[in-house]
């Protein structure tokens, strides 16, 4: 048993061109997929939309395979058993018709003949239409109205909310309270608002040009040392931009560049100490920060005598004092001792810790 498929289209003129083969199978699948044994170019077609199997002459069964009933007999149904004895049997499918007929049996050894048609204008399956029709462009407002109700939606919610917030009488213990508390646990106002000082600066919560010297820029290294005179830099600032490692991936890249373009350096104060993060802000700085440049400080600056540090509580390297190794009046020699080696100093004391806090010798008869 076998099928015989032709598949006919027409002329500008209205001419048929009939293509006919041969295939010596029992099963015909039916779609848009280039995998198909009949494949049909109208996008209304699933890749893989029916399947035709010969049980016997004359004798076929289709079944719908995509999910999309078949049209047989005017009606919509996803399974049909034909009989081919009494005549054709016609299936729909979008805008194309197989018509199924019984071949002459002594020809054709039982062999069914399947004549695909269009009759009706197929949907054009050109990839550009494609993507078009089952994208969400045609749901969706255009790129200006996009943008309008972005607009709107900003000025909405920071801009009329905290204003119309503002008009609302908080409660009597909400305004008595300090510190004063919103109203309703949350004020609108909020959202123009960076965030709480640290502890060690809450005096300059009210003094915004204390730190930030123009609007609208961030603070300089120059508004940090104008209070902390005496509190020395991290590094030189040629050694800090030589320990930090450069930037990797887009995302990095991209931040380090913009930075660069605000005039803001790497190597700046609060690229470490961050405000208006609570509380502890400014004091607690992220263990992310200190290993990105000291994780593998040695291969950018080799003349530095700090060893690496990955990580601040498993792999920070032992402590080492600094211990004197031959006294002198003038200059004494001293050298770093890590911790985990036998520490003795020879400080050239003729009276030292060790005689002061003996429990037998005369300090102690004193």
């Amino acid at each position: 048993m076998s099928f015989i498929i032709r598949q006919i289209s027409r002329r500008a003129d209205g001419g048929e061109i009939v293509r006919e083969r041969r295939l010596a199978v029992t099963e015909l699948s039916v779609g848009r997929g280039t995998d198909c044994d009949i494949q049909i170019g109208d996008l209304g077609i699933m890749l893989h939309h029916a399947r035709l199997r010969l049980l016997a002459p004359g004798r076929v069964v289709a079944e719908a395979s995509g999910g999309v009933p078949i049209e047989v007999g005017g009606a919509f149904v996803s399974h049909a058993d034909l009989a081919l004895d009494n005549g054709a049997a016609t299936i729909g499918m979008a805008s194309h018709r197989l018509t199924l007929a019984a071949a002459d049996a002594t020809a054709d050894d039982g062999a069914v003949m399947v004549t695909v048609e269009r009759v009706a204008a197929a949907v054009a399956i050109q990839a550009s239409d494609e993507a078009r029709i089952f994208s969400l462009n045609a749901v969706m407002p255009g790129k200006r109205a996009m943008a309008w109700l972005l607009i709107a939606a900003v000025l909405a919610v920071f801009l009329a909310w905290p204003l119309l917030g503002g008009r609302v009488p908080a409660p009597v213990a909400a305004r008595t309270a300090t510190p004063p508390v919103a109203a309703h646990g949350f004020a609108p106002d909020q959202l123009w608002s960076s965030g709480s000082l640290s502890k060690a600066h809450a005096s300059l919560s009210n003094r915004c040009g204390a730190c930030h010297q123009k609007g609208f820029v961030s603070v300089t290294d120059a508004a940090c040392s104008a209070c902390h005179t005496a509190t020395p830099p991290h590094a030189a600032p040629g050694r800090l931009t030589g320990a930090r490692a450069a930037a990797a991936g887009f995302g990095e890249t991209a931040v380090a560049a913009l930075h660069q373009q605000f005039g803001l350096p790497p190597e700046r104060c609060t690229a470490c100490h961050a405000e208006h993060e609570g509380p502890q802000g400014a004091l607690t700085v992220a263990q992310s920060l200190c290993t990105d440049c000291h994780a593998g400080l040695k291969a950018r600056l080799r003349d530095t005598a700090l060893l690496d540090v990955t990580d601040w509580g498993a792999g920070h390297p032992q402590f080492r004092p600094t211990l004197v190794t031959a006294p002198s009046d003038t200059r004494p020699m001293v050298r770093r001792v890590s911790l985990d080696a036998r520490l003795a100093e020879n400080s050239g004391l003729k009276f030292p810790h060790k005689l002061h806090l003996s429990t037998t010798n005369g300090v102690a008869r004193m």
